[in-house]
């Protein structure tokens, strides 16, 4: 499958089972949201923006107590730590279906969270050598491609976080190409798709003033999560498991599970 044509299928699988997904995402997306909007309560001081074109005196105490960049951390840093995990999750729901045994949200979570520490510890290495690839020209960009299906690895295989990177690297390397373009692709979409559908209660927050509008703001951030995560994580899931039949059969595999399966009951 091409990157554009992964992307594609990861919102058709997110339209089929909308409920377990998005369900998956609510349990990542919503508490970002809410932590995100609650730090951006003091940007500008908090007050409207009418308040502070009619009382200019007002601008000094903004600037004051303008938090926004905590808010802008927390917004870009958390929701790329949680994402292996939601990725990991979504890949046992989506060889679930495959498999015919489906599973629901709440499994799919445990299931998970077994694997935390391997999770949270393949991020960390890999944004290291990301940041290390960085120094050499697009070498950052070349790491991330190469170390794209990670989480599903890890989740699927019960790898550690040192051999679950390994796979991904021998997996995406026979695909280098469409392994880049992916990453790229899935991550142009979700900035985006996110600054257009956040623009409108971000503005509208600003508006009312963020000492209230906070609320608004952190409604927004979660609800575009639950649109953006989950199409970025199941496009990787399903790249996996294309890489898998490319090159391992893991079509062939299954059916003869399954054919096995079925005439032993």
């Amino acid at each position: 499958m091409t990157p554009t044509g992964l992307i594609d299928e990861a919102v058709h699988v997110l339209k089929a089972r909308p409920r377990t997904m998005i369900a998956i995402a609510a349990c990542f997306t919503i508490p970002v949201g809410v932590l995100v909007g609650f730090l951006q309560r003091h940007v500008l001081g908090g007050v409207a923006l009418s308040d502070l074109v009619n009382d200019p005196s007002t601008t000094d105490a903004a600037a004051r107590n303008d938090s926004g960049a905590a808010a802008a951390l927390v917004a870009v840093l958390l929701p790329s730590v949680l994402l292996p995990f939601m990725a990991a999750a979504y890949a046992h729901v989506v060889v679930g279906i495959r498999l015919g045994h489906e599973i629901g949200a709440g499994e799919a979570l445990r299931r998970s969270i077994r694997r935390w520490w391997a999770l949270l510890a393949s991020w960390v290495l890999v944004h290291l050598a990301e940041g290390a690839g960085s120094f050499v020209a697009i070498g950052g960009v070349v790491v991330m491609a190469f170390c794209l299906v990670t989480a599903p690895a890890i989740a699927l295989e019960s790898l550690g976080p040192l051999k679950g990177i390994g796979r991904s690297w021998s997996l995406t390397s026979r695909r280098f190409p469409a392994a880049l373009g992916l990453g790229l692709a899935s991550g142009l979409v979700a900035y985006a798709l996110g600054q257009a559908l956040n623009a409108v209660t971000d503005l509208l927050g600003l508006f009312v003033g963020l000492r209230v509008g906070w609320v608004i703001v952190a409604a927004g951030r979660a609800a575009t999560g639950l649109v953006i995560v989950p199409i970025v994580a199941l496009s990787t899931v399903l790249f996996y498991i294309d890489l898998r039949v490319r090159i391992e059969g893991l079509d062939l595999e299954i059916a003869i599970t399954d054919r096995f399966e079925r005439a032993a009951a």
